[in-house]
């Protein structure tokens, strides 16, 4: 079985770096139109294509948010110009 092993770390990372690549959907960066709409106070994130229930988080200003598996980095900014401090970590350097 070891010589069938798979090193899953770097597959899911080489998988996310073509995604970045190739510009997909998950991977691309938010408008800047979004992050003033954020800093006005109307904001979405998406972590799948429908925008999260904002009841989960409720206000995020001042609020410190951990953004793992982020993907594009598409919540992150977003989050940051609601108001909230939030430190992203992401498998991909890419994305």
């Amino acid at each position: 079985m070891k010589d069938q092993e798979v090193d899953f770390l770097k597959h899911n990372e080489s998988a996310w770096n073509s995604q970045a690549l190739a510009r997909h959907e998950w991977s691309r960066a938010v408008s800047s139109e979004l992050i003033q709409e954020a800093r006005e106070g109307k904001w979405d994130v998406h972590l799948t294509p429908q925008p999260l229930n904002k009841d989960w988080l409720g206000d995020v200003k001042g609020k410190r948010i951990l953004c793992l598996a982020s993907a594009g980095g598409q919540q992150a900014p977003v989050l940051a110009a609601a108001g909230a401090s939030v430190v992203v970590f992401d498998i991909s350097e890419n994305s």
